[in-house]
């Protein structure tokens, strides 16, 4: 979801089909796809995300009260990571929990 060309929400998925699903769906319901101005913000998100770079991440790309809904997270407990604080203790978890852990564009 977008919000003043920031990324407001962010729901991953598991399941490549399921997502691609989703993205049709998302594009229906706007009448369009997604334009070439928000595939740059989510690939620059997607960057900084691999670096847990949550300062670009608020200051450039995100709403302050951005969600983000993991597919894991989500799968096991139904909850979600709630602005830069949320955000901030995603990188932690993820630090404690993965050696290694990247997200890919594709």
């Amino acid at each position: 979801m977008w919000e003043d060309g920031k990324i407001a929400r962010i729901t991953n998925y598991t399941d490549i089909d399921e997502a691609r699903a989703a993205a049709e769906r998302l594009a229906q319901e706007r009448g369009e796809a997604m334009s070439a101005e928000n595939v740059e913000i989510a690939k620059r998100l997607t960057d900084a995300y691999n670096r847990r770079d949550v300062d670009t991440v608020f200051a450039e790309l995100a709403t302050p009260d951005s969600e983000w809904w993991p597919a894991l997270t989500n799968a096991y407990e139904g909850g979600c990571y709630r602005g830069r604080e949320g955000a901030e203790r995603f990188a932690a978890d993820t630090r404690e929990n993965w050696e290694e852990l990247q997200s890919v564009i594709g």
